[in-house]
């Protein structure tokens, strides 16, 4: 997602170190992967559903389709039904 070097990361942290400075930035630094660490899970697990959800409505269309296609083409257009079909 992100394109993130070595050398932008020695970037972000002496400027995280000069506004933070050296007693609140582990802190912040473990808070941020945490909360990153979170987000990449619920990502993750909507992504999985979402997947799941999909394929299920898919394969129902799809069988929905399989069905339609062995009707009698008779009962689509309206003609009437033989004697003895039900």
């Amino acid at each position: 997602m992100f394109e993130i070097g070595f050398w932008e990361m020695v970037l972000v942290g002496a400027v995280g170190l000069l506004v933070l400075g050296p007693e609140r930035l582990p802190r912040v630094a473990r808070e941020t992967a945490q909360w990153v660490r979170k987000t990449k899970s619920v990502m993750g697990s909507l992504r999985r559903t979402l997947i799941a959800n999909w394929n299920s409505k898919r394969s129902g269309f799809i069988e929905h389709e399989r069905r339609q296609a062995y009707r009698s083409p008779g009962r689509d257009a309206g003609i009437p039904y033989y004697a003895g079909e039900r």
